[in-house]
């Protein structure tokens, strides 16, 4: 019976440029910025796994827990997510691309190999090529979405201006208790180079919002009617109310796309 020789090192950097492939382009298909220490190290985490699991004893580790808890890992590590649903919106994209990946080289190696099983060196390239480029025009395609819920807003208050990249959200319903003029909410510190809003009762033409919390609880927003709102140069009606608890990646504030309807 033949024996099998394994290259570790082989082994492991053909995972480790798989892997940071993956990383790389579920940073892309989310919008961020990619760090390629993190990646790198995240990358390093899944080849090492790999690796391990050649030894016999160490053939517990292919149970499918270890292999979400090592993805989970390698995720976290690169992005340093902290909220649950961007955590597995992240794994999905993930597995998504890796077996779009694995079905790539499959399809190769069955043209440039007589077992259709064995994996070559040109079928992993092709393979990496074709996700690659099927990749970019999806990817693409979800950037491009994701561009039409973003607009910039200029808000002009005082001597002051100020530009934010804002995501359009339905599911910002809030409104001015006043004159139910819809509400943009910014991330208060973007604001705070300007604005008091450690003493809100010092601001000019405060308001407050009522709203309600994730738990549901009421709550109260501070919020000001600036002198102007414009976007695309065009002047909207709204009132802008700023948070602590802003957490829109990428973005400076959230409004509700009817908004911008309002003049």
């Amino acid at each position: 019976m033949g024996q099998t020789t394994v290259y570790f090192d082989i082994l492991f950097l053909y995972n480790f440029v798989m892997n940071l492939l993956l990383l790389f382009l579920t940073s892309y298909a989310r919008g961020g910025k990619f760090s390629l220490g993190k990646g790198a190290l995240g990358s390093s985490v899944g080849s090492f796994y790999f690796c391990l699991l050649c030894f016999n004893s160490y053939r517990f580790l292919e149970h499918i827990m270890f292999q979400l808890l090592v993805a989970s890992f390698m995720i976290f590590v690169t992005f340093r997510v902290r909220k649950i649903g961007e955590f597995l919106r992240l794994m999905l994209l993930y597995y998504l691309l890796g077996f779009t990946l694995a079905g790539g080289i499959r399809f190769s190696a069955s043209f440039f190999s007589k077992n259709p099983n064995q994996t070559t060196l040109i079928a992993v390239l092709i393979g990496s090529f074709l996700l690659v480029i099927c990749g970019r025009f999806y990817l693409e395609s979800i950037r491009q979405k994701g561009a039409e819920q973003r607009k910039t807003i200029c808000l002009f208050y005082g001597d002051q201006t100020v530009r934010l990249e804002t995501f359009l959200d339905t599911g910002n319903r809030l409104r001015d208790p006043l004159d139910q003029a819809g509400v943009i909410v910014v991330n208060s510190k973007i604001l705070k180079p300007f604005l008091d809003v450690e003493t809100p009762e010092n601001v000019r033409n405060l308001r407050m919002i009522p709203c309600r919390t994730v738990m549901q609880n009421e709550g109260m927003l501070y919020g000001f009617k600036p002198d102007l709102i414009t976007c695309d140069e065009k002047p909207i009606r709204a009132v802008v109310a700023w948070s602590d608890f802003f957490h829109q990646e990428g973005y400076d504030a959230i409004c509700n796309p009817t908004v911008l309807m309002q003049n």
